[in-house]
């Protein structure tokens, strides 16, 4: 094998030192790091794994997903959301659910499980709303 250098920019600084950590290259070469996200790029991508999966796995529409980036911090504009959620997530092929309608997923689909959320209506009455853990409206 060739001599290998590997370079990374902000979080492939830290995909960068993790790969060589890990000795997946033989022949690496030396190991270049530019503007890594902060903290240690290893504690980087542990806390971006969290990140991770802390998303919700699917979403009813892709609105909804462009909601749920802007009401959860990931992105701090609308105009920005809608133009950075297209890349990010995709239509399903097949439904989540068996006789079930299409839905926008982001990694893999897994079984979801439901939760008792409550609600206050516009009178003040209680509204009990059926939410599942997956999915954002």
């Amino acid at each position: 094998c060739p001599p290998i250098m590997l370079i990374g920019h902000s979080m492939g600084g830290a995909i960068a030192v993790h790969t060589a950590a890990s000795n997946l290259v033989p022949s690496l070469l030396g190991l270049c790091m530019i503007d890594v996200v902060e903290g240690t790029a290893m504690d980087a991508l542990n806390s971006m794994q969290n990140f991770l999966r802390s998303r919700p796995k699917t979403f009813k529409s892709l609105e909804n997903a462009i909601e749920w980036s802007v009401k959860s911090g990931q992105i701090r504009n609308l105009e920005s959301a809608r133009v950075s959620m297209i890349g990010q997530v995709k239509e399903c092929e097949e439904a989540t659910s068996p006789g079930g309608p299409k839905a926008i997923v982001e990694g893999i689909i897994e079984e979801e499980e439901e939760e008792e959320e409550e609600e206050e209506g516009e009178n003040g009455e209680s509204l009990n709303k059926k939410k599942k853990d997956d999915d954002v409206e």
